[in-house]
Formats: C-alpha cells, structure tokens, sequence
C-alpha cells in the first residue's frame, strides 16, 4: 500500500503474461489472460472505492489529481504563457493513472486540510478506502509514470488485441 502500489497491478500481472507463453493449452492461457484481464478490471473501477483511478475514464474518477496542466485546463485559467485555456475548462489531462489509496498519510498541514475531513477518520477506514479527492493528499492523487503509468501500460498492451481491428 505505498505510493503507486494499489493501483500498479500491471507489476503484479505481467507474470500471469509471461505465462501465456508457455501455455500449451487453450484453456490453460485462458486463464492466464482472464487474470490479466481482472487486474486490469481495478484501477478501471472494479474496486472497493468504485472509483477509476483514471482521469478521463469512467463516471465517477479523480476530480483532483497533483498534476499542473490539469489544474489549468480543468478551471479554464491562463498558465502564465499563453491565453489558450482561459475561460474554457477543458477537465483534466485524460489517462493519468494516480496513486490511489495508500497506507499512510503525513502530518503535512496541507494533506491534514483533506484527510482529517473524511467520516469515518482516516485510521477508522479500511486500507483500500483510504482515499480521498483533494490534489493536496499527495500520497493519494500524484502520479508517476515508473510506479504507476508503466506496468498498466504493458498490461493493457499485452491485452489489447491488435489483430481485432
């Protein structure tokens, strides 16, 4: 439950890939790409929050993730450069895979400003709850494309069938 890894499950997936490959039966690899299938299914919003973890994707998804352009383009503000975006919200950077919930949080003033808002407490949720919207609980809505972006990448690559088209 530390940064990135509860919405990850490409790390967790990519053996269930690998063995694809040495699947001589069909039923066997059916298998093998279903669980590939259902971890992909989490960060999409078959989890305990019922939340995509994606901006962009699906009906209930992050509203405020730690990310610059987003906080520009999804209030309609001018970024210092240009006046490209200024009075027309656009919403958020679409694809941006967030942490989601993690174990802890800090005593940051800043991150207290949200996590000391949700009922029940903090510490009386379930650790996959431990969530909550607000760009300053850093441990919850940043991103990164190594510890988060990367593995679900390969995995809906591995998913995606290209042949189909």
């Amino acid at each position: 439950m530390g940064f990135g890894a509860s919405t990850a499950q490409g790390r967790y997936a990519d053996v269930y890939a690998f063995a694809t490959l040495f699947a001589a039966d069909a039923a066997k690899k059916q298998r093998y790409i279903n669980a590939v299938s259902q971890y992909a299914d989490y960060a999409l919003g078959l989890n305990p929050m019922g939340l995509s973890y994606y901006t962009g994707l699906g009906t209930d998804q992050p509203i405020s993730p730690l990310q610059l352009d987003s906080y520009f383009t999804k209030l309609g503000l001018a970024d210092g450069i240009t006046n490209e975006h200024l009075n027309k919200p656009l919403g958020n950077v679409p694809g941006i895979l967030i942490y989601g919930p993690t174990e802890g949080r800090s005593g940051a003033p800043y991150q207290l400003a949200v996590s000391d808002k949700l009922y029940p407490t903090w510490d009386n949720l379930p650790a996959q709850r431990h969530y909550a919207q607000g760009w300053s609980l850093i441990n919850s809505n940043e991103f990164t494309v190594w510890e988060t972006m990367v593995w679900n990448i390969a995995m809906h690559g591995f998913l995606y069938d290209a042949s189909a088209r």
